[in-house]
Protein backbone atom coordinates (compact mmCIF):
# COMPACT_ATOMS: atom_id res chain seq x y z
CA UNK A 1 0.00 0.00 0.00
CA UNK A 2 1.57 3.28 -1.36
CA UNK A 3 2.65 6.07 1.75
CA UNK A 4 -0.25 8.91 1.75
CA UNK A 5 0.35 11.81 3.31
CA UNK A 6 -2.14 12.65 7.01
CA UNK A 7 -3.07 15.54 7.95
CA UNK A 8 -2.82 15.35 12.07
CA UNK A 9 -5.91 16.84 13.67
CA UNK A 10 -5.26 19.93 15.90
CA UNK A 11 -6.78 18.76 19.78
CA UNK A 12 -9.91 20.59 20.88
CA UNK A 13 -9.99 23.67 23.46
CA UNK A 14 -10.56 21.56 26.47
CA UNK A 15 -7.02 19.07 25.44
CA UNK A 16 -5.51 22.88 24.65
CA UNK A 17 -5.82 23.69 28.38
CA UNK A 18 -2.81 22.72 30.46
CA UNK A 19 -3.81 20.39 33.18
CA UNK A 20 -0.32 20.58 34.74
CA UNK A 21 2.11 23.30 35.50
CA UNK A 22 5.12 23.24 32.52
CA UNK A 23 7.90 20.41 33.95
CA UNK A 24 10.84 18.67 32.57
CA UNK A 25 8.13 15.92 31.48
CA UNK A 26 6.24 18.26 29.48
CA UNK A 27 8.16 20.85 27.94
CA UNK A 28 8.04 19.68 24.74
CA UNK A 29 4.36 18.27 24.80
CA UNK A 30 2.68 19.10 21.67
CA UNK A 31 -0.48 20.46 23.00
CA UNK A 32 1.21 23.20 25.06
CA UNK A 33 3.27 24.04 21.81
CA UNK A 34 6.48 25.15 23.82
CA UNK A 35 9.26 23.65 21.93
CA UNK A 36 12.85 25.07 22.17
CA UNK A 37 14.16 27.88 19.09
CA UNK A 38 16.69 26.02 17.15
CA UNK A 39 14.12 22.72 16.87
CA UNK A 40 12.04 21.24 14.53
CA UNK A 41 8.27 20.54 14.71
CA UNK A 42 6.58 17.79 11.88
CA UNK A 43 4.32 19.54 9.67
CA UNK A 44 0.47 19.41 10.35
CA UNK A 45 0.38 17.53 6.87
CA UNK A 46 2.99 14.29 7.24
CA UNK A 47 3.71 10.96 5.92
CA UNK A 48 2.48 7.40 7.29
CA UNK A 49 5.92 6.49 7.77
CA UNK A 50 6.86 4.19 10.83
CA UNK A 51 10.49 4.56 10.00
CA UNK A 52 9.78 8.77 9.86
CA UNK A 53 7.48 8.22 12.63
CA UNK A 54 10.34 6.37 14.99
CA UNK A 55 12.82 9.16 13.67
CA UNK A 56 10.78 11.75 14.74
CA UNK A 57 10.59 9.86 18.51
CA UNK A 58 14.31 9.79 18.60
CA UNK A 59 14.40 13.43 17.50
CA UNK A 60 12.02 14.74 20.13
CA UNK A 61 14.04 12.51 23.16
CA UNK A 62 17.04 14.44 22.23
CA UNK A 63 15.71 17.89 22.43
CA UNK A 64 13.98 16.95 25.21
CA UNK A 65 17.11 15.58 26.72
CA UNK A 66 19.54 18.34 25.78
CA UNK A 67 16.71 21.20 27.00
CA UNK A 68 16.13 19.51 30.40
CA UNK A 69 20.04 19.27 30.74
CA UNK A 70 19.98 23.04 30.65
CA UNK A 71 17.05 23.86 32.43
CA UNK A 72 19.30 21.57 34.97
CA UNK A 73 22.00 23.68 34.67
CA UNK A 74 20.12 26.87 34.91
CA UNK A 75 18.43 25.03 38.54
CA UNK A 76 21.58 24.39 39.91
CA UNK A 77 23.01 27.63 39.67
CA UNK A 78 19.69 29.52 40.80
CA UNK A 79 19.79 27.29 43.74
CA UNK A 80 23.91 27.99 44.44
CA UNK A 81 22.78 31.97 44.28
CA UNK A 82 20.13 31.83 46.47
CA UNK A 83 22.39 29.55 49.23
CA UNK A 84 24.66 32.60 48.57
CA UNK A 85 21.97 34.88 49.27
CA UNK A 86 22.51 36.72 45.64
CA UNK A 87 18.96 37.80 44.46
CA UNK A 88 20.68 39.20 41.58
CA UNK A 89 21.51 36.19 40.08
CA UNK A 90 18.71 33.70 41.28
CA UNK A 91 16.54 36.42 39.38
CA UNK A 92 18.68 35.76 36.31
CA UNK A 93 18.43 32.24 36.58
CA UNK A 94 14.64 32.47 36.85
CA UNK A 95 13.84 34.55 34.05
CA UNK A 96 16.04 32.14 32.18
CA UNK A 97 14.57 29.21 33.12
CA UNK A 98 11.04 30.86 32.40
CA UNK A 99 11.85 32.20 28.96
CA UNK A 100 12.54 28.71 28.08
CA UNK A 101 9.81 27.19 29.60
CA UNK A 102 7.10 29.73 28.95
CA UNK A 103 8.36 30.65 25.49
CA UNK A 104 11.67 28.40 24.27
CA UNK A 105 14.23 31.20 24.21
CA UNK A 106 17.38 30.16 25.16
CA UNK A 107 19.74 31.83 27.08
CA UNK A 108 21.72 34.94 25.51
CA UNK A 109 24.82 34.14 24.22
CA UNK A 110 26.55 36.66 25.78
CA UNK A 111 25.18 35.90 29.48
CA UNK A 112 29.04 34.52 30.89
CA UNK A 113 27.07 32.65 33.71
CA UNK A 114 25.07 30.16 30.70
CA UNK A 115 27.00 30.88 28.01
CA UNK A 116 28.51 27.13 28.12
CA UNK A 117 25.65 25.35 29.02
CA UNK A 118 23.37 27.53 26.04
CA UNK A 119 26.67 26.52 23.33
CA UNK A 120 25.82 22.52 24.16
CA UNK A 121 21.80 22.80 24.10
CA UNK A 122 22.27 24.34 20.86
CA UNK A 123 25.21 22.33 19.17
CA UNK A 124 22.47 18.68 20.46
CA UNK A 125 19.62 20.48 18.79
CA UNK A 126 21.81 20.72 15.47
CA UNK A 127 22.96 17.45 15.83
CA UNK A 128 19.56 15.60 16.01
CA UNK A 129 18.65 17.88 13.19
CA UNK A 130 21.48 16.74 10.76
CA UNK A 131 20.26 12.88 11.85
CA UNK A 132 17.03 13.28 11.48
CA UNK A 133 17.73 14.90 7.79
CA UNK A 134 20.12 11.45 7.24
CA UNK A 135 17.41 9.27 8.16
CA UNK A 136 14.58 11.41 6.02
CA UNK A 137 17.39 10.83 3.15
CA UNK A 138 17.92 7.07 4.03
CA UNK A 139 13.92 6.31 4.05
CA UNK A 140 14.05 8.55 0.18
CA UNK A 141 16.93 6.64 -1.21
CA UNK A 142 15.62 3.41 0.24
CA UNK A 143 12.22 4.01 -1.07
CA UNK A 144 13.37 4.92 -4.99
CA UNK A 145 15.56 1.67 -4.70
CA UNK A 146 12.16 -0.49 -4.04
CA UNK A 147 10.99 1.17 -7.23
CA UNK A 148 8.33 3.33 -5.11
CA UNK A 149 8.68 6.56 -6.13
CA UNK A 150 5.41 8.31 -5.21
CA UNK A 151 5.94 7.13 -1.88
CA UNK A 152 9.51 8.46 -2.18
CA UNK A 153 7.71 11.76 -3.23
CA UNK A 154 6.20 11.94 -0.47
CA UNK A 155 8.45 12.27 2.10
CA UNK A 156 10.49 14.11 -0.19
CA UNK A 157 7.48 16.86 0.23
CA UNK A 158 7.67 16.49 4.04
CA UNK A 159 11.53 17.26 4.17
CA UNK A 160 11.01 19.81 1.86
CA UNK A 161 8.85 21.95 4.60
CA UNK A 162 11.26 20.78 7.03
CA UNK A 163 14.40 22.02 5.41
CA UNK A 164 12.76 25.62 5.08
CA UNK A 165 12.66 25.34 8.70
CA UNK A 166 16.11 24.46 9.03
CA UNK A 167 17.20 27.42 6.25
CA UNK A 168 14.96 29.76 9.36
CA UNK A 169 17.30 28.50 12.13
CA UNK A 170 20.58 28.79 10.27
CA UNK A 171 19.65 31.94 9.82
CA UNK A 172 21.25 34.76 12.41
CA UNK A 173 18.83 35.52 14.91
CA UNK A 174 18.13 38.28 17.69
CA UNK A 175 20.74 37.22 20.48
CA UNK A 176 19.37 40.30 23.03
CA UNK A 177 18.58 44.19 22.98
CA UNK A 178 20.40 46.80 24.89
CA UNK A 179 20.52 50.54 26.14
CA UNK A 180 24.06 51.45 24.68
CA UNK A 181 25.28 54.78 26.52
CA UNK A 182 27.82 57.12 25.59
CA UNK A 183 29.27 59.17 28.86
CA UNK A 184 27.87 63.24 28.07
CA UNK A 185 26.19 61.60 24.99
CA UNK A 186 23.38 60.04 23.38
CA UNK A 187 21.50 56.61 24.73
CA UNK A 188 19.91 53.77 21.98
CA UNK A 189 19.16 50.94 21.90
CA UNK A 190 21.00 48.12 19.77
CA UNK A 191 19.98 44.62 19.02
CA UNK A 192 22.58 41.90 18.85
CA UNK A 193 22.43 38.89 16.30
CA UNK A 194 23.83 35.66 16.80
CA UNK A 195 25.84 35.92 14.01
CA UNK A 196 27.99 39.22 15.21
CA UNK A 197 26.09 41.73 13.67
CA UNK A 198 24.46 44.67 15.20
CA UNK A 199 20.75 46.36 14.14
CA UNK A 200 20.63 43.92 11.11
CA UNK A 201 21.73 40.62 10.50
CA UNK A 202 23.62 42.13 7.15
CA UNK A 203 24.56 45.06 9.35
CA UNK A 204 28.17 46.82 8.99
CA UNK A 205 28.83 47.13 12.35
CA UNK A 206 29.64 44.30 14.73
CA UNK A 207 29.97 42.67 18.47
CA UNK A 208 32.52 39.99 19.45
CA UNK A 209 32.86 38.22 22.84
CA UNK A 210 36.16 36.86 23.89
CA UNK A 211 35.40 35.68 27.57
CA UNK A 212 34.03 38.97 29.36
CA UNK A 213 35.63 40.88 27.17
CA UNK A 214 32.88 42.49 24.46
CA UNK A 215 34.44 44.72 21.37
CA UNK A 216 31.76 46.80 19.42
CA UNK A 217 32.63 47.87 16.03
CA UNK A 218 30.83 50.50 14.69
CA UNK A 219 31.74 52.02 10.86
CA UNK A 220 32.17 55.47 10.60
CA UNK A 221 34.76 57.60 8.24
CA UNK A 222 35.09 60.27 10.90
CA UNK A 223 36.67 57.71 13.65
CA UNK A 224 40.10 56.79 13.98
CA UNK A 225 41.29 53.80 11.58
CA UNK A 226 37.53 54.33 9.79
CA UNK A 227 35.52 52.96 12.81
CA UNK A 228 34.98 53.34 16.61
CA UNK A 229 36.20 50.28 18.99
CA UNK A 230 34.03 50.00 22.25
CA UNK A 231 36.05 47.42 24.44
CA UNK A 232 33.98 46.70 27.47
CA UNK A 233 33.76 44.75 30.08
CA UNK A 234 30.42 42.16 30.88
CA UNK A 235 29.00 42.16 34.31
CA UNK A 236 29.51 38.90 36.10
CA UNK A 237 25.74 38.17 35.70
CA UNK A 238 25.75 39.55 31.70
CA UNK A 239 23.44 42.20 32.95
CA UNK A 240 25.32 45.61 31.92
CA UNK A 241 28.78 46.23 30.37
CA UNK A 242 31.19 48.96 30.47
CA UNK A 243 34.32 50.27 29.28
CA UNK A 244 36.02 52.66 26.73
CA UNK A 245 36.61 53.82 22.92
CA UNK A 246 39.89 53.99 21.43
CA UNK A 247 39.86 57.76 22.43
CA UNK A 248 39.17 57.14 26.55
CA UNK A 249 34.99 58.03 26.23
CA UNK A 250 33.16 56.26 28.36
CA UNK A 251 30.81 53.86 27.31
CA UNK A 252 28.14 51.47 29.26
CA UNK A 253 25.40 49.28 27.99
CA UNK A 254 22.19 47.57 30.09
CA UNK A 255 20.23 44.77 29.24
CA UNK A 256 16.35 45.38 28.03
CA UNK A 257 14.12 42.94 28.96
Amino acid sequence: MPLVAIALHAPDAAAQKPTAPRTLENLLDREQKVVPEGTLTRPLLSSASPAIDTAWKEYDAAVAEATAKLLKAIDAKQRKAKARRDDDAAALMNAAAEAITQRGILPSAVDPSLRAERAAAWKSYRDAGAKLATRYETVIAELREDDKPADARVIADEWTLLGNQLEFTDQPQVDSVWRHSIANGPSADITLYTNGAINAPDGPDTWTLKGATMTIRWKNPEAPGGEWVDTCELAEQGGSYAGKNQLGTRITGRRMP
